[in-house]
């Protein structure tokens, strides 16, 4: 993937990795699956300007290609998957948070709040770090993730909720488990969206 920044994108006639492809008004995105590795970027601008990268793009499988302009000369970044995901990584640890854990304290009305919230939190962390781990290993499919939004989320939490909070009947625990992933996965997944999309991540 190379992503032409907000900086630079006004000013750009055409981008040449492969083939020339014309920029089209508010397009930011380019997509070359098949191309070689270690090929350089040329960028053609407005003004007449060319450019070519004097360093070699996209050297291995896993990497984005970020040009940039500053200081007036265009800058080229390559991001590892790794540099690519953690961002969005937090605003999902942030979202999940802000969704999830309100709704199950309020079906379940725990003794220990502050327990509860640390334990619940641990929880969250470990559903985004495996997220995470499944993403750099290239697992994730539609299908997988919406059964495990849908599906594997939702009987994960009871086991955990149940784990420790075997004092609180099971059908407020089902409770919480369900309306807590069902929370996330509407308004949760439209907020992420939204502060995905203003971050530019």
């Amino acid at each position: 993937m190379i992503y032409l920044d907000k900086t630079i994108i006004s000013s750009l006639d055409s981008l040449n990795v492969v083939d020339g492809q014309q920029v089209k008004p508010g397009s930011k995105e380019f997509y070359f699956p098949n191309f070689r590795k270690g090929l350089r970027i040329a960028l053609k601008f407005k003004d007449g300007q060319i450019f070519l990268s004097d360093t070699k793009v996209i050297k291995s499988n896993d990497r984005r290609v970020i040009i940039k302009k500053k200081y007036g000369r265009p800058i080229i970044h390559q991001y590892s998957k790794f540099e690519s995901v953690y961002p969005i990584m937090i605003v999902a640890l942030l979202v999940l948070l802000l969704t999830k854990l309100p709704v199950v304290m309020l079906i379940l009305q725990p003794e220990s709040k502050r327990i509860f919230v640390i334990r619940y939190s641990l929880l969250i962390l470990l559903s985004v770090l495996m997220f995470f781990f499944e993403t750099m290993l290239k697992i994730p499919s539609f299908v997988f993730i919406i059964l495990q939004l849908f599906y594997l989320a939702p009987i994960f939490d009871y086991i955990y909720l149940w784990i420790f909070n075997r004092q609180i009947k099971r059908a407020k625990l089902i409770t919480a488990s369900i309306v807590s992933n069902l929370t996330f996965n509407t308004i949760g997944v439209f907020l992420m969206y939204f502060i995905s999309a203003k971050l530019g991540l």
